[in-house]
């Protein structure tokens, strides 16, 4: 049969067949991204590549095909680039928490662990298939009623033998609130659940705090810089979980307290790290290597002489961050060179003999473009390898694929809420921690605002005092909310006067629960002028992202949900003057804002709430005592649904003071609170029943009702 006859015959029985030995040996060769599309090709193919073994070959044949990541300090881009290539996005900004996020590990096994300088938040991510898990952070449980900030040591390792990413970090506490001085504690990707103790914990140590660097991994431990006698490191044993102690070089003392610690070429390695503006920056660029990591020997490099280089050559390199990346050897010359990187995302090569530097990338000429005068002191650059690497699962997902909890789930399904979260304290040990304190009272000065949201899709939104959290009361889930930059709303500078509460919705087109927060930066009530700033935040993502703010001011009003939007009132005495009421309107599946006329009830007595799934404003009319509810059809029409009529209740009862909560769906009644009274309004007989009420004997005091739904939801952070 000639060729072509033989061609066309493979071609009608399906193709060309290759040995499935070579069509492995093709499949290894190629890059992670290719072979998570090609999962998608057949069974046959999604086994090989999800294969133990098939990642163990592709690992070894990457392993010295390496690139480099970038993140500009001016931008919250990713970009990959390797020798003699251009540079490409690996991640857009879209998957990024705002503000400084850095790597503080190098690449172990294709994975690194960043961290989120402004919502304190750490990520673990594998460039190679671009996957990002954040994980569960947070102050640890035994410490979170204790004052101050516990500063936490991150770093993170591969146990070879269970095939485990470890995630480790230890902290320190005052030994006078009756804890250990230094505690340890492990997170293993794609098997916990929660952080737990150590195998073993280390001796008392006080712990250097380095916000720009995590612990060091070489040799299968991790190494933590002490902060009292800098010329000790706290070691930890992957595999085993213990602990012992390793000296640095004498010599290094003289850098302390810059010396900072890395890997380099398979050795610890020890150098200084100056600032630009350190006034001996001329001095030579040491490092110092551990050559035999049993026997404790260093030696030491000079890698760069500064002082032999004019200042046109220095001035482009100096940098508040320039650390070794990498040592290799020269194929065309058999000589040793470093890898450097600096905070402007400028490469270079030093060889060690000569210790001039060789720049051999530069961001202008890329799509990174000019970096400007941005500097900063966070790492910017990292070594990465091609690994089929997986970030794990999130803790639903290891949760609610194990066989005991889906046999345990078709029981707990026919349960309430409030029993299931009972439940959820019985066994695991990272469940919530109920705590009695006094900044939650059951009652609260009558002069101290506090707002709680109605139930949205089983969550509440509140503010007390100047704080912001997400709530489940029946579940206990409990989350502060951060608005951006580090700080929290008591923090928040004079110059942003913010809205009640932020706001809580839900997005149907994506499954999410979103806040949005409104606040104003200027405002002017004498020329009505004034600036608004709009963020909206996904609660399982927990960053904040800039959208485009109202046409209208929002006034000094709780917003409120229903039916995919968010609703405010608008503020009539800042821009331009209306005939009517008017109410700004967020659909949450397009972010986008709209201004709807209000009742015609007047523009300054009126509030905004939600009944029976609807929006409805309410008009208070204190000559009256009188409360009148009014609703909009679809066609964007108000009508008075109903009044409420309190003058016989009064002053127990005022149109003032009272709120209304949420209507019986049985008898069709109204709840009313005033937060010392608690009763149902009846419209067809004017009839109150008051169901609770303050003594008479408490004075000053009120309490504050919530409408919860029966539900279990408890965010948890995403694999994006």
């Amino acid at each position: 049969m000639d060729t072509a006859a033989r061609a066309k015959r493979l071609e009608m029985e399906g193709g060309w067949t290759l040995p499935e030995e070579i069509v492995e040996d093709i499949l290894s060769r190629l890059p992670v991204r290719s072979l998570r599309r090609f999962r998608c090709v057949s069974r046959a193919w999604d086994a090989l590549i999800t294969s133990p073994a098939f990642e163990d070959l592709h690992s070894d044949r990457s392993r010295h095909h390496r690139r480099l990541f970038l993140k500009p300090t001016c931008q919250n881009v990713f970009y990959a680039w390797k020798l003699g290539g251009p540079a490409e996005t690996i991640m857009d900004n879209w998957r990024l928490p705002q503000g400084k996020i850095f790597p503080i590990t190098k690449s172990c096994h294709g994975i690194v662990l960043l961290r989120c300088l402004d919502y304190d938040l750490h990520y673990v991510w594998n460039p190679s298939a671009n996957q990002l898990l954040a994980l569960p952070d947070r102050r640890p449980a035994r410490v979170a009623w204790a004052g101050g900030r516990t500063h936490m040591i991150y770093g993170m390792g591969y146990c070879s033998t269970a095939k485990q990413y470890k995630i480790v970090r230890m902290y320190n506490f005052d030994r006078d609130l009756g804890l250990h001085d230094t505690v340890c504690e492990v997170y293993t990707l794609d098997e916990s659940t929660h952080w737990r103790p150590a195998a073993t914990q280390p001796h008392s140590c006080q712990l250097r705090v380095n916000g720009r660097q995590g612990a060091v991994l070489c040799n299968g431990n991790l190494h933590f810089v002490h902060t009292h006698g800098l010329d000790l490191l706290t070691v930890f044993n992957i595999h085993a979980e213990t602990f012992s102690t390793m000296v640095l070089p004498a010599e290094t003392r003289s850098y302390s307290p810059d010396f900072m610690l890395t890997e380099l070429g398979g050795f610890l390695c020890v150098y200084h790290a100056k600032r630009r503006d350190h006034p001996e920056f001329a001095d030579p660029y040491d490092i110092w290597l551990q050559r035999d990591y049993e026997a404790g020997q260093w030696e030491r490099l000079q890698c760069i002489n500064w002082g032999s280089m004019g200042e046109a050559e220095i001035a482009p390199l100096k940098s508040s961050w320039i650390a070794p990346l990498d040592m290799y050897y020269d194929h065309g010359a058999q000589k040793k060179k470093i890898l450097f990187g600096t905070s402007a995302c400028k490469v270079f090569v030093v060889d060690p003999d000569t210790g001039v530097p060789e720049v051999v990338f530069s961001p202008e000429d890329t799509i990174m473009g000019d970096q400007g005068n941005w500097d900063s002191e966070f790492p910017t650059i990292g070594l990465f390898e091609e690994r089929l690497a997986s970030v794990g699962r999130t803790n639903e997902e290891i949760i609610f694929t194990s066989p005991w909890a889906r046999a345990a789930s078709s029981v707990l399904m026919y349960l309430p809420a409030r029993t299931v979260g009972r439940l959820n304290q019985v066994q695991s040990p990272g469940g919530f921690h109920q705590r009695d304190t006094p900044d939650v009272p059951p009652l609260v000065d009558e002069g101290s605002r506090v707002v709680y949201s109605k139930p949205c899709n089983g969550l509440n939104a509140g503010s007390w005092a100047k704080y912001d959290f997400v709530c489940n009361p029946l579940t206990k889930y409990y989350r502060a909310i951060n608005l951006g930059n580090g700080k929290n709303a008591a923090s928040c500078s004079s110059d942003i006067q913010r809205t009640p509460s932020v706001a809580l919705g839900y997005a149907p087109n994506i499954g999410m629960h979103v806040l949005v927060s409104l606040a104003y930066k200027e405002k002017n009530r004498t020329s009505r002028d004034y600036k608004l700033e709009c963020k909206i935040q996904l609660i399982e993502r927990r960053h904040w992202v800039k959208i485009d703010p109202p046409s209208r001011p929002m006034a000094d009003a709780p917003p409120v949900y229903a039916s995919g939007k968010l609703y405010w009132i608008v503020d009539p005495e800042f821009g331009p003057t209306s005939a009517c009421s008017e109410i700004i309107m967020l659909y949450l599946n397009t972010l986008e804002f709209h201004v709807l006329a209000g009742p015609p009830c007047g523009k300054y007595y009126i509030s905004i709430t939600e009944l029976q799934g609807e929006v409805c404003v309410t008009c208070s009319r204190p000559s009256t005592n009188t409360i009148e509810i009014w609703d909009m059809d679809g066609n964007g029409m108000w009508s008075m649904r109903r009044c409420i009529e309190l003058a016989s209740f009064f002053p127990e009862y005022s149109s003032k003071n009272t709120t209304l909560l949420a209507v019986n769906p049985n008898d069709g009644r109204i709840l009313l609170s005033t937060g010392r009274s608690l009763g149902y309004y009846a419209s067809k007989t004017v009839e109150l029943e008051t169901i609770y009420h303050l003594d008479s004997s408490i004075q000053g005091k009120k309490f504050v009702p919530v409408l919860a739904m029966d539900s279990l939801v408890q965010p948890c952070d995403a694999v994006v």
